[in-house]
């Protein structure tokens, strides 16, 4: 078993480690846009940053000091005389008010009364029509910057054919739209998958840790990509999807280890364990809570979240690293694929602080292979989840077998000697209980004459009429030989007279099934009601005495015939 655990392990580190190069080569391979249908606005800018005029800059190497809120940004230059079919200006902006004026004339504004509420602005892309003679109008882009530390880079405006456009968008990020669907989808389906089976296994609730966490990075990345443009274009709503994904998604990875942090780590543990899940939970539920109200934006917790997560990203290190020195690394797979998550996530933040407040960098707006790390956690988990719940099966099994060898009749399969004391044991403790003792008939003489297999069938074929007669209402069970007991735990609303019919129903299918068997038996019954001063085994006494008489009776008439 530990082998074939072994080579199982090393499989699937394998195959996650080959999905995760795969994709990221593929994510990370230029697209080709469209023919012809587009025209990048890089170069010829003029723009003032407040009070600071640039000219004749190129946006591909223009930089500046991080943006406040309040911040006025002016860029101007003059459209080409390059003609695209069914125009359009997509520009992105971040954290600002925007207006766009064609020949001093506004052809489109955003943000407006949101900025002059406080509310959150968001960022993303506008796509904004353009009149089909807009070639060498001037073109006018005003921004209104509504939140601290905004952006240091402008990113260059493009016109592109409307009726292409978003094909070729799709195109160059198909890759990521891809595996971010398949994230939610999974997700999605997973939950409504695990939700029904929660309630029967509570090992079920690691798979909807699972599906939290796989919506959640997905939903993330579609909007880190601005891939949620195709169901969206208001900013603002994926800004809110996005932060939210953000700060509620690493709760669902911090419950996923419950049972491994809770019943086998040290008391240290335990403690660092619940205040990161207190924290984190604490910072999503705070963001959406200052957020709703209108105190505090979203991305201005964006700072507090990095710490805390470089924080529980040193912790999982820290464990990592202690288990692997006494060796008490149990699943590879999981491994890598928390290790790979950690380190695209050090690193996107990393990179995030980096881009956004060093100005000597050559920085750009950036996209992250989070999602790529989510793919192959999520793989890992569920190989993680299906390696434990076959363990928990196996053991089951093993109990079950070794249960089964202790507590059934080996002949029979029904309940032995030992089950049917231990069920004494248990049902004194109440006081409506009834016992029928039985005694089979001609088993010696079968023996004898036709042999221990003809013996055998006989017992097994009356243990078939018992167990079908009583086996609804009652423990059935061979106490040796050819004693057998019905032992009812509750007589409320059960008739003993009705239930012996419906045994003498039973018997007779059997004989005439097992013709040559000729199968009968004795019986005595006892209840608890009637001996109230007497325990289980002295009601079992009580019926087996009355099965001898009822075994004397039945001789007396077959002496009469």
């Amino acid at each position: 078993m530990d082998k074939l655990h072994r080579k199982r392990q090393s499989v699937s580190v394998w195959l996650l480690v080959i999905i995760m190069v795969v994709c990221i080569c593929l994510m990370n391979s230029v697209a080709e846009q469209g023919i012809e249908d587009y025209c990048m606005l890089a170069s010829d800018w003029n723009i003032l940053v407040n009070h600071t005029d640039y000219a004749n800059v190129d946006l591909g190497e223009f930089r500046m000091d991080a943006t406040q809120k309040g911040d006025y940004v002016s860029m101007q230059t003059r459209l080409p005389q390059k003609k695209i079919s069914n125009p359009v200006l997509r520009i992105y902006t971040i954290h600002s008010e925007v207006s766009v004026e064609l020949d001093s004339q506004e052809i489109y504004h955003y943000g407006r009364e949101l900025n002059a509420q406080n509310r959150l602005v968001g960022y993303g892309y506008h796509f904004i029509d353009l009149p089909d003679d807009y070639m060498g109008k001037n073109l006018t882009i005003q921004l209104w910057i509504t939140e601290n530390n905004a952006f240091t880079y402008l990113e260059t405006p493009q016109i592109d054919n409307e009726l292409t456009e978003m094909r070729n968008y799709i195109m160059q990020k198909k890759v990521p739209l891809a595996v971010n669907l398949f994230l939610i989808v999974f997700g999605i389906c997973l939950l409504m998958s695990s939700v029904l089976f929660v309630g029967r296994n509570i090992k079920f609730g690691q798979l909807i840790c699972v599906a939290g966490f796989s919506i959640g990075i997905g939903c993330w990345s579609l909007c880190n990509y601005d891939l949620i443009i195709l169901f969206t274009y208001d900013i603002r709503l994926k800004v809110l999807m996005e932060f939210i994904s953000l700060y509620v998604t690493p709760v669902f990875v911090l419950l996923y280890f419950w049972t491994d942090a809770t019943e086998k780590r040290n008391k240290a543990y335990r403690i660092a364990y619940y205040m990161a899940i207190f924290c984190q939970s604490m910072l999503a539920a705070l963001s959406i809570i200052f957020q709703a109200m209108n105190l505090v934006h979203l991305p201005e917790m964006l700072k507090y979240e990095h710490i805390l997560l470089v924080l529980i990203f040193s912790g999982i290190i820290g464990v990592a690293i202690y288990d692997f020195k006494n060796h008490n690394i149990h699943n590879q797979a999981l491994i890598l694929g928390i290790g790979i998550m950690i380190v695209i996530g050090l690193t996107d933040i990393f990179r995030f602080n980096m881009d956004k407040f060093n100005i000597a960098r050559h920085a750009g707006r950036y996209t992250s292979n989070l999602c790529i790390g989510a793919l192959v956690y999520v793989l890992a988990q569920i190989i993680d989840f299906s390696t434990e719940i076959s363990k928990k099966l196996y053991e089951s099994a093993q109990r079950d077998i070794l249960e089964k060898m202790a507590y059934a009749d080996e002949l029979t399969g029904i309940a032995n000697r030992r089950r049917c004391e231990e069920e004494w044991d248990r049902i004194e403790k109440t006081d409506n209980y009834g016992i029928l003792a039985f005694d089979l008939n001609h088993l010696k003489k079968m023996n004898d004459t036709y042999g221990h297999e003809s013996g055998d069938k006989l017992i097994r074929s009356f243990a078939e009429c018992i167990q079908s007669a009583f086996g609804r209402h009652a423990t059935v069970g061979r106490m040796g030989g050819d004693e057998f007991i019905v032992i009812f735990e509750d007589m409320t609303g059960i008739d003993i007279e009705e239930q012996l019919e419906s045994y003498k129903k039973e018997l007779a299918k059997c004989n005439k099934a097992n013709p040559d068997l000729h199968i009968s038996a004795a019986y005595g019954f006892c209840s608890k009601a009637e001996e109230p001063d007497l325990g289980a085994k002295e009601i079992y006494r009580k019926a087996d005495g009355r099965m001898y008489e009822c075994k004397v009776a039945m001789k007396c008439q077959r002496t009469k015939e």
